[in-house]
């Protein structure tokens, strides 16, 4: 409902509990945490069973179609997580360096043990195989966030999907180009694009006084962003991530502005994804044997990143979700990753990885109980 005006925004008070602004609970929705437990385990069920290898009501054709929707869907989640940071408090965040911790462990632990099985087993269809492994511990390393309670709400979000997120842009520039220049040109480049649009959205809803109008505009900057990201096949979950940051820095009134025009989109951009990426699915039996040593390295990778991380930072977070859970975020820059580059076999390979991995780290985060630290 659209019933309420925009909020203050938060300020770090002690011993005081409040109820949780509203524009985070969106935030949260959108990255996954719905009200129902795992219901993602469903929709890609569902997916598989409406695709092309199933009832074939999303054929081919019509997931050509649906690839405008997927980039702005993607960019609507980038954006969520970004605007969870807060840039004015990244220096006092020991959340934010003990999930980057965690997820960067978890990403070499996935990209070493990848790296060994693909070199064991040579596939000459991937043409990069170290890149392929990068793009797996990318996956591997975001985990489904867990909600903030009152005494928390200040916290930065998104610790552990900054890391794999910053570091999918540029992954995505090597599959279109080997040299480090271009590379970086792409990168930079790209980035400068978002926060264009970033800032002529932000100017646009900043001074518009209809709602209508309003939700326009907002709306309008996802669907260019993602469409940008699509036309140079670069992320858009980083289009979308860029844009988050600088709506969220540029104070409250944007930031409830936009919250709550794209709140209204969080449950049918985690629907859609899911939906498409179930379509997209394709098992080959040739991949079991990468999926079990995926799943086990990203066990592996995120028990000893989470040690380490609270071995050096000290964390209060909340633990309604396990770490092992992988969220959203590692399958929708897998999707990302497939529809820029649709043939390319390291895409495919990752993408049908990533998926079923997902799957099988959600049901591992139910039968593994992680240990409470010590108080």
């Amino acid at each position: 409902m659209l019933d309420t005006n925009l909020i203050e925004d938060e300020v770090p008070s002690i011993g005081v509990v409040r109820d949780r602004p509203r524009w985070r609970s969106h935030i949260q929705l959108a990255r996954g945490l719905a009200p129902t437990p795992r219901p993602w385990l469903l929709l890609l069920l569902t997916g598989v069973a409406f695709g092309p290898y199933g009832l074939g009501i999303l054929s081919d054709r019509v997931l050509t179609v649906l690839d405008p929707a997927v980039s702005a869907a993607l960019a609507t989640l980038g954006a969520f997580v970004g605007m969870e940071i807060d840039v004015r408090r990244l220096r006092r965040s020991s959340l934010l360096l003990g999930g980057s911790v965690e997820a960067l462990v978890t990403l070499l632990t996935v990209a070493a043990g990848m790296m060994v099985a693909i070199r064991a087993v040579p596939d000459p269809s991937v043409t990069i195989p170290w890149l392929l492994a990068v793009l797996l511990g990318i996956c591997a390393a975001s985990s489904a966030a867990p909600p903030p309670s009152p005494e928390t709400e200040t916290r930065i979000g998104g610790s552990d999907d900054l890391l794999p997120i910053v570091l999918g842009l540029p992954a995505l520039a090597v599959m279109r180009s080997a040299t480090p220049g271009e590379i970086g040109t792409l990168t930079l480049g790209f980035t400068l694009v978002a926060l264009a649009v970033a800032v002529a959205c932000w100017l646009l809803v900043s001074r518009t006084s209809s709602v209508t109008e309003e939700r326009v505009f907002a709306l309008g900057g996802l669907l260019l962003l993602g469409g940008a990201a699509a036309y140079l096949s670069l992320s858009s979950l980083f289009a979308g991530f860029a844009a988050g940051i600088l709506w969220r820095a540029a104070g409250s009134e944007v930031r409830d502005r936009i919250t709550r025009d794209l709140g209204y989109l969080q449950r049918p951009v985690v629907g859609l994804l899911l939906l498409v990426a179930g379509a997209k699915l394709h098992v080959a039996m040739t991949f079991i044997g990468l999926i079990a040593l995926y799943v086990l390295c990203r066990l592996a990778g995120k028990f000893a990143g989470r040690l380490l991380g609270r071995r050096f930072f000290e964390q209060h977070e909340p633990h309604e979700v396990s770490p092992l859970s992988p969220g959203i975020v590692g399958v929708a820059f897998a999707l990302n990753v497939v529809q820029v580059r649709p043939q390319d076999e390291i895409a495919t390979t990752l993408f049908t990885v990533v998926v079923l991995g997902s799957l099988a780290s959600d049901l591992a985060s139910l039968l593994i109980r992680e240990p409470e630290p010590a108080p």
